[in-house]
């Protein structure tokens, strides 16, 4: 398309770093089968497009929507072929828009290739993808004659679909078959010349599409999730800032909210340090939109940063600072995971610095400095844990290796009493203050995330996060705390050993 290669070339001529502004969108989707699935499509598609067109009043060159954002979660209430469409290869270039003849199966994503080709706005879309194939012809087709996949397209500035990502970690997505294509598909360049590589939810925690891609070059993530908070390492916000410091990317993450599922948290999260990001973690909010200026570099190897973030710009028209939301904690639903497991040690009360430390599996030790004078006001305690091994998600369904260093704040002296933070209500003040979390580990992968009692993440200006190689199998990752965070609920290293999943 000239439009598309006219544009390329423009933002080709220049330096190394390019600005660009990125858009998302948390939604509470559509979801009543009443009128049928065309219906719950179309309604979808309308709330995206006009709050598309508030992004890109606001400067926005991209914009990501959340998984299953398109035909909600709500997927056993009808025909769930009535919601799914058939999407074209991404090599043909296809203009849905220009399409004279369309079925229920083409005209929901023809309605997005319009709404992006008036807005002269990229938009990423997670969508059921219906391929239908011949029992007779190919070994595995289901009898029904086709397969459903879990969908990320990308439709460019001129309507054109230029990127079409199958899930490939599904999680407990009955229905469902996993992708099987190169990590390559979840590429695309944009206009305004940067590279972004797609993931889907459970992906992240997967070297496959996301981090294969980074590692191979590409600085700048569009995800779009159904997240599930667990505590006390994995809720939304704490996961998404973690994956976008350790690995130094620019993530532009949109989330489904239902915060009776404990689905909710979005934003933009910069790779770089002591850059603030731009996100929503509001058990009220419903529906928010984000949109945040973003540099990114597009040589190899260098890490990426974001400049300030910008306003929110909610459905109702009034403004607010993402990043300032409190949760409300007597409200929210959490899966905690068990914790007997890990090794853990309880704080001492100390009036100087003190080191404390604690060691389990496979190397790891895990080292924190801190001062905790005492305070009869408040009630708990901190502990520092460790563990080195395989873990389980999804009720048991899938397994993988993990190594974590962590303090976290605990109820009582009782290690599964610890980031309980339900019916709480979180302190204004703490007398324990952290210096220094640090850990030796075996995997190269490592995520640090920073957060408070009241869930929100302790500012980027706050701490440090480096990772040191010693030597082949083995380097030191160390978050260091440089200002007064507030009460902490945790302070965590989390690396992934990939290659020691149980497959």
């Amino acid at each position: 398309m000239l439009c598309v290669r006219l544009l390329l070339l423009a933002a080709a001529v220049g330096a190394d770093e390019v600005r660009y502004t990125g858009a998302v969108l948390e939604h509470e989707p559509y979801s009543s089968w009443e009128s049928g699935g065309l219906a719950i499509l179309q309604e979808n598609a309308r709330i995206f497009l006009e709050h598309a067109a508030l992004a890109r009043q606001q400067g926005a060159d991209i914009m990501v929507f959340p998984e299953y954002g398109l035909t909600s979660t709500n997927l056993e209430g009808g025909d769930v072929l009535s919601l799914a469409q058939v999407v074209p290869h991404p090599a043909d270039q296809v203009v849905l828009c220009f399409l004279n003849q369309t079925s229920s199966h083409t005209q929901v994503l023809r309605e997005l290739s319009c709404g992006a080709a008036q807005l002269k706005l990229y938009l990423v879309v997670d969508l059921i993808e219906l391929v239908h194939c011949s029992p007779n012809q190919i070994l595995d087709c289901p009898d029904v004659g086709y397969y459903l996949y879990n969908t990320q397209v990308v439709l460019d500035h001129c309507g054109a679909l230029v990127a079409r990502y199958r899930k490939k970690h599904l999680f407990l997505e009955p229905g469902f078959i996993p992708g099987d294509e190169s990590d390559a598909t979840a590429v695309f360049t944009t206009d305004f010349g940067v590279t972004f590589t797609l993931q889907i939810c459970f992906d992240i925690m997967y070297e496959s599409p996301g981090l294969a891609n980074v590692e191979g070059g590409v600085r700048d993530v569009a995800m779009s999730t159904a997240w599930i908070d667990e505590l006390p390492f994995l809720t939304a916000p704490q996961m998404f800032r973690a994956w976008s410091a350790g690995l130094g990317v620019n993530l532009l993450v949109a989330n489904y909210h239902n915060t009776a599922k404990g689905m909710l948290g979005s934003g933009l999260f910069p790779g770089a340090p002591r850059q603030l990001s731009s996100y929503t973690y509001d058990h009220n909010g419903g529906i928010t939109l984000l949109v945040a200026s973003l540099t990114t570099n597009t040589s190899t190897g260098h890490t990426t940063r974001v400049s300030r973030p910008r306003k929110d710009l909610l459905e109702d028209g009034k403004q607010h600072e993402g990043a300032q939301q409190k949760p409300q904690l007597q409200d929210m639903v959490f899966i905690h995971e068990d914790l007997s497991r890990y090794n853990h040690l309880l704080l001492e009360e100390a009036a100087s610095s003190v080191t404390a430390s604690l060691c389990h599996n496979d190397g790891l030790c895990c080292n924190v400095s801190y001062t905790f004078p005492g305070n009869t006001s408040m009630t708990g305690h901190y502990m520092l844990l460790a563990y080195s091994g395989l873990v389980e998600k999804g009720g048991g369904v899938y397994s993988m290796y993990i190594q974590v260093c962590s303090v976290v704040f605990c109820l009582s002296d009782e290690v599964n009493s610890c980031a309980r933070v339900e019916g709480e209500d979180p302190p204004l003040a703490s007398s324990f203050l952290l210096q220094e979390v640090s850990g030796m580990f075996g995997t190269l992968h490592v995520f640090p995330s920073v957060m408070r009692r009241d869930l929100t993440l302790v500012s980027e200006h706050l701490w440090d996060f480096n990772s040191i190689p010693l030597s082949r199998d083995q380097r030191k990752t160390v978050i260091h705390v440089t200002g007064e965070t507030g009460p902490l609920l945790s302070v965590t290293l989390m690396g992934r050993w990939y290659q020691r999943d149980l497959v």
